[in-house]
């Protein structure tokens, strides 16, 4: 009666296990957490991002660029 229950508790393990992971595997193929709450936010900060590359770059006294000292 006892290996019963042990091969019962570990059958359970293993299918509850088999769908966290196979939950899990979508997760991650979906691209995990986000950093954005919607996709209008994201697509915003995309473009602010591509219109601060195309920025000039301006230099300090140093010579030294002044984006790179964010």
């Amino acid at each position: 009666m006892e290996t019963l229950v042990l091969i019962g508790g570990f059958a359970f393990v293993v299918i509850v296990g088999y769908f966290a992971m196979g939950r899990l595997g979508r997760f991650w193929d979906e691209g995990g957490i986000s950093p954005y709450w919607d996709e209008e936010e994201e697509r915003a900060a995309t473009r602010g991002a591509s219109a601060q590359s195309n920025a000039p770059k301006e230099k300090d006294c140093c010579g030294a660029s002044a984006l790179n000292k964010l």
